[in-house]
C-alpha cells in the first residue's frame, strides 16, 4: 500500500461507512471521561486499565487504523496515569501499561479482522452484482448495470474498451471520473501512482478489450488488481452474454421479418399439439389479431373455427395433419385441404407441408401452409366447365341436361342448385333442384308447391327471368328474410334450410332470358364472393347457349323429319301377287336430311317401277337433289318403263347440273313375274330363291354413277321370279355398318337374308336386329331396305 491509499481502497472495497467518525468521537469522549475520573480519584481508585475500553469499542466498527490509533492513545494515557496517580515506575504501573497495550493490540487485530471480512463481503457483493447482469436483456442494460455495480463500490470511475475486428479499440462506455482515451489492452497493470487499474477482458482465451477503474481518493494495490482481474472475467462474460442475447434477438427479429414477409403461413407445433410459433400470414389465416393470440390457444382451439375437408369432401381430423403426424414419428406427406371459416364463410384451399425439428429430445414440426385457393379454384372451375360442357353437349333434351348441370354444381359450388324456366301463362317452371340429401330435396319441392314464386316479384328469380341483372347476396340476414316473406310458416321453413349466401344468374342468349340458375350455400357455411359470382354467370351463359342450341336443333330436326318424310312414299302401294316391305333408318342423330330414298310407281303399259337410290351428301341440297331424282324417275316411268332408259334420262338431267353430285340408283321393272333390272353405281339387289332352299345371289348388271358423265347407256337384265322368291334392294349404309373389327358387308347381309323368315316385314326386322347386334358405336350412315316377295 502507498500512503493512506490502502485505507481509502479498503473503504471502497467494503463499502463506505459514514458512522466511523462518530465512533471515533465517542471513543475520544470515553477516554476523556476516564482521564477525568482517574485524575479526580487521585490515589483512591486507579482507572488506568479502563483506557483499553475505547479501542475495543472502536474495534467493532471494523476500522483497523482508527482502532490502532485509539490503542496507542490508551497506552499513552496509561503511562501518564502513573504520574498523576503517583505510582510511576512501580510494578503495578508497568502491569497496567502491559494490560492496556495487550488490550489495544487485541482490539486492533479484531478491527483488522472485521475490516478484512467487510472488504471480502464488499468484493463478493460486487461480484454478485456483476454476475446478476448475465440476465440483462440488452447490451445497454448490461452497461448500465456495470456502472452501478463498480461505481462507487470499487472505483470513482470505470470504462470498457472493446477491440474491433480491424484491431482498433472502441470505447463501449465510460462512467464517473474522467477516463483516458480508448487504447489497446495489454496485461493487467496499475498506472499513475496506482490510482488507475487496467485489466484485460478475455473471451475464449483471447483479449477482446479491457476494463479500466480509477480512484481519486486513494491508491490500488496488487490485491486490488487481482480482484479486478476476477471482476473483468465476470464483465467479459456479462458482455458476451449480452452480445449473444442481442445477436439472438437481432437474429430472431430478422428471422421474424423474413417469415412475416412470406406469403405462406408458417407455424411450429410441439409434441403436445400446441402452436409455439406463428408468422403474420398464419395469424391472418387463422383469423387472429396477433401471433401471441395464436400461441396462447389451447390444442384444437384454432381448428374449431374451421370446417376442414379433403379433395373428396371427407372431413379431416386435426391429428391427421402432417405436423401432428410428424411429431408422432409417422409418415407425413403433404396434405391438400378445403377449409371454410365458419365465422366469415370464406372458403379456401390450403397445401400443408411439415418438416421435423428436434430440440433437447423433443419433437417439433415446422409447418408451411400455402394458400393455393386461386390455383385450385381455377383448376376446379376449368374442370367443372369441361364436365359441364360435356353434360351440356351430351343430350338434346335440355331439361335433362339442366338437371345434370344442377347435380354437377352440388356440393362443389353450392349446397343447393335450382334451375327455373319461364313457363306458360307467365308461370315459373322449376326443371331442376339438386342437394346431396334427397330428403331435403323432397322438403324443398313441397315448399315450392305450397309457396310458388310470385311471377311479378321485384327481386329474386322472377326479376332475373324478367330481364333484371344477376343477383348476389353474400350473406342472408334474418332481417332480409322477414322483409321478403310475409307468411310465418314459409319464413320458418326457409329458416330451417339455413341459407347463408345466394346467387341468382340468368341463362341469357342475346336479349332473351331463357332461364335462371340459383345457387345457395347453407350446410357448408361458406359464402359466395365476386369470383364465384363471375363464374356462376359464365356457367349461366353456357347453359343458355346449350338450351338455345337444343331448341334450335329440335326445330330444325322437326323440319328435317318433315322434309325426309316427304321424300319417301307415304305408303307402299299394293301390287297383286306381291308382298312388299320397306325400312328406313336415319344415321347419326342430327337435324340434316339424309340422301337415301325409294319409291314404287306404275309404268306406261302396265307394271310397276321399283327404285331405290342414294344421293351424295346431306342437308337441304341433298334433299333438293333427291327430290329432283325421285320426281324425274316417276315422270320418266310414265312414258318409258324400261329401267335402262330411265337411268339414261336421269343421268342426262344430273349431268346438266352446275355442281357434280353423284347418285346411285337401282331400278326394277316388275311386270307379272318378270323382273327387269338396271343399276347405276349401286350395290346389286339380292335374290333369295325359295326353290333352292333360300339360296341368295346378287342379280342385275352394274353401271356408272349418275351425273358423272353425259351420254351414258345402262344395261338391263331380266329375271323370272318363282313363288316364294324375294328380292332385296338396299343402300350402302347397310353393308358399311361398322363393327368392332370390320364392316357388315354383302356376305353377312346375304347370310342373314338366307336364314330370315318368309314374311317380308320379318325379313327386314331380322336384318335390323342383326345390324344392331353387329354395330359398334353410333357413327353410322342412313340405311334403306326394300323387299319384294313373289307369292
Amino acid at each position: 500500500m502507498a500512503g493512506d491509499g490502502p485505507s481509502r481502497r479498503t473503504a471502497r472495497a467494503r463499502g463506505r461507512r459514514p458512522g466511523v467518525a462518530r465512533w471515533i468521537a465517542l471513543a475520544l469522549v470515553l477516554q476523556g471521561i476516564l482521564v477525568v475520573i482517574d485524575v479526580a480519584s487521585a490515589d483512591q481508585v486507579v482507572f488506568t486499565t479502563a483506557f483499553v475500553l475505547a479501542p475495543f469499542g472502536l474495534a467493532v466498527t471494523g476500522h483497523a487504523r482508527a482502532t490502532a490509533a485509539m490503542a496507542v492513545l490508551a497506552v499513552i494515557l496509561a503511562i501518564a496515569s502513573g504520574y498523576w496517580n503517583h505510582y510511576a515506575g512501580s510494578t503495578d504501573h508497568f502491569l497496567r501499561i502491559t494490560i492496556v497495550t495487550v488490550g489495544g493490540i487485541l482490539a486492533t487485530l479484531a478491527a483488522a479482522a472485521l475490516e478484512k471480512a467487510a472488504e471480502q463481503r464488499g468484493r463478493m457483493a460486487i461480484l454478485a452484482s456483476v454476475g446478476r447482469l448475465s440476465s440483462a436483456h440488452t447490451l445497454n442494460d448490461a452497461i448500465a448495470g456495470l456502472a452501478e455495480s463498480l461505481v462507487p463500490a470499487a472505483a470513482d470511475g470505470c470504462w470498457v474498451d472493446l477491440i474491433e475486428p480491424d484491431g482498433e479499440p472502441r470505447r463501449l462506455f465510460e462512467h464517473g471520473a474522467d477516463p483516458p482515451a480508448a487504447e489497446l489492452s495489454g496485461p493487467a497493470r496499475l498506472l499513475e501512482h496506482h490510482t488507475r487499474a487496467v485489466v484485460p477482458l478475455l473471451s475464449q482465451g483471447e483479449i477482446t478489450g479491457h476494463l479500466g477503474l480509477t480512484t481519486t481518493t486513494g491508491a490500488y494495490d496488487e490485491e486490488d488488481l487481482q480482484f479486478f482481474t476476477i471482476v473483468a472475467g465476470r464483465v467479459a462474460l456479462v458482455l458476451a452474454n449480452a452480445r449473444l442475447v442481442s445477436d439472438l434477438r437481432s437474429t430472431r427479429a430478422r428471422l421474424d421479418g423474413i417469415l412475416n414477409g412470406l406469403a405462406e403461413a408458417v407455424t411450429v407445433n410441439d409434441d403436445q399439439g400446441r402452436t409455439i410459433y406463428a408468422n403474420q400470414a398464419a395469424t391472418r389465416l387463422l383469423g387472429r389479431t396477433s401471433p401471441e393470440e395464436v400461441t396462447r390457444a389451447r390444442p384444437g382451439e384454432l381448428a374449431a373455427r374451421f370446417v376442414i375437408t379433403d379433395e373428396q369432401g371427407d372431413p379431416v381430423n386435426i391429428d391427421d395433419f402432417p405436423g401432428r403426424r410428424l411429431v408422432r414419428n409417422e409418415p407425413a406427406p403433404e396434405m391438400l385441404t378445403r377449409t371454410i371459416d365458419k365465422t366469415t364463410g370464406r372458403a379456401f384451399w390450403l397445401l400443408t407441408k411439415a418438416s421435423p425439428l428436434t430440440d433437447q429430445g423433443r419433437n417439433f414440426a415446422i409447418n408451411i401452409i400455402e394458400d393455393v385457393t386461386r390455383a385450385k379454384e381455377a383448376e376446379q372451375r376449368q374442370r367443372f366447365l369441361a364436365r359441364a360442357g360435356q353434360v351440356l353437349a351430351s343430350s338434346l333434351d335440355y331439361e335433362e341436361t339442366l338437371r345434370h348441370v344442377a347435380a354437377l354444381a352440388v356440393p362443389w359450388l353450392a349446397d343447393w342448385c335450382a334451375v327455373d324456366l319461364p313457363g306458360r301463362d307467365g308461370a315459373i317452371e322449376q326443371v331442376a333442384l339438386a342437394h346431396t340429401d334427397p330428403e331435403k330435396v323432397a322438403m324443398a319441392n313441397e315448399l315450392r308447391r305450397r309457396y310458388p314464386p310470385d311471377p311479378v316479384a321485384a327481386s329474386g328469380v322472377p326479376a332475373v327471368l324478367a330481364g333484371a341483372p344477376a343477383e348476389l347476396y353474400k350473406e342472408i340476414p334474418d332481417e332480409l328474410l322477414e322483409q321478403l316473406i310475409d307468411d310465418p310458416d314459409q319464413l320458418r321453413a326457409i329458416r330451417d334450410i339455413g341459407m347463408r349466401s345466394v346467387m341468382i344468374v340468368p341463362m341469357r342468349s342475346g336479349e332473351d332470358t331463357l332461364g335462371a340458375i340459383t345457387f345457395v350455400t347453407a350446410d357448408s357455411g361458406r359464402r359466395f364472393d365476386e369470383d364465384d359470382f363471375a363464374f356462376a354467370q359464365d356457367l349461366g351463359l353456357r347453359a343458355a347457349t346449350a338450351v338455345q342450341n337444343a331448341r334450335l336443333y329440335a326445330a330444325q330436326e322437326r323440319v328435317a323429319h318433315t322434309l325426309q318424310a316427304s321424300l319417301l312414299p307415304e305408303e307402299i302401294p299394293h301390287i297383286a301377287g306381291f308382298s312388299i316391305a320397306a325400312s328406313y333408318q336415319a344415321g347419326e342423330l342430327g337435324a340434316e336430311v339424309g340422301g337415301d330414298f325409294y319409291d314404287i310407281v306404275p309404268t306406261a303399259g302396265g307394271g310397276h317401277l321399283i327404285f331405290l337410290g342414294d344421293v351424295t351428301g346431306k342437308g337441304i341440297e341433298a334433299a333438293a337433289l333427291t327430290s329432283l331424282v325421285r320426281h324425274s324417275v316417276r315422270t320418266a316411268a310414265r312414258f318409258d318403263p324400261r329401267p335402262g332408259a330411265i337411268l339414261a334420262l336421269v343421268n342426262e338431267i344430273l349431268a346438266e347440273q352446275a355442281r357434280l353430285s353423284p347418285v346411285t340408283l337401282v331400278t326394277l321393272h316388275l311386270h307379272a313375274n318378270e323382273l327387269t333390272i338396271a343399276a347405276a353405281g349401286h350395290p346389286p339387289p339380292l335374290l333369295r330363291r325359295h326353290a333352292q332352299q333360300n339360296a341368295v345371289t346378287a342379280i342385275g348388271p352394274t353401271g356408272i354413277l349418275l351425273g358423272v358423265s353425259p351420254g351414258q347407256t345402262f344395261a338391263e337384265e331380266t329375271t323370272i321370279l318363282e313363288p316364294g322368291d324375294a328380292v332385296l334392294l338396299y343402300t350402302d349404309g347397310v353393308t358399311d355398318t361398322p363393327g368392332t373389327s370390320d364392316r357388315f358387308g354383302t356376305d353377312r347381309l346375304a347370310h342373314t337374308l338366307e336364314h330370315a323368315p318368309a314374311e317380308p316385314q320379318k325379313i327386314l326386322d331380322t336384318i335390323d336386329e342383326t345390324l344392331k347386334a353387329f354395330q359398334a358405336g353410333t357413327a353410322i350412315d342412313d340405311r334403306a331396305l326394300l323387299l319384294v316377295a313373289y307369292r
